[in-house]
């Protein structure tokens, strides 16, 4: 409850929002070829000066330290594809949450996500 309200918050606060659920196979980083065609079709939607965020996300199962180097990973493969296709005025960055139980806490599997977020420029 405290995170989703959090999550609303940013929304409201910096006009962010999430516009794409990446999904990840258990220990692997690599995109599908579908979340990959989605990444470069978000390019033409997003306003020059906003920001992209590629937020990583692992299981919690498994070791706590392979968790947070996967979770980096898999953000980075989405900010590297996203950083090769956008106009110069775009801006991403990849950040990693490490390991989490806050998609499910009973399909681990539903924690093995990238979130692409969209943060809009300041006026």
């Amino acid at each position: 409850s405290e995170i989703s309200t959090a999550y609303s918050s940013l929304g409201v606060s910096l006009g962010a929002n999430v516009l794409r659920t990446l999904n990840f196979a258990t220990g692997k980083s690599e995109l599908n070829p579908e979340d990959a065609d989605a990444i470069r079709n978000l390019v033409a939607d997003i306003p020059d000066g906003d920001l992209v965020l590629a937020i990583g996300y692992a299981s919690e199962t498994g070791n706590l330290d392979n968790n947070r180097t996967l979770s980096s990973d898999r953000a980075t493969a989405a900010a590297q594809l996203f950083s090769s296709v956008k106009r110069p005025s775009q801006l991403v960055q990849a950040v990693y949450l490490g390991q989490t139980d806050r998609f499910s806490s009973r399909i681990p599997e539903r924690n093995q996500i990238v979130e692409i977020w969209r943060i809009r420029k300041k006026q």
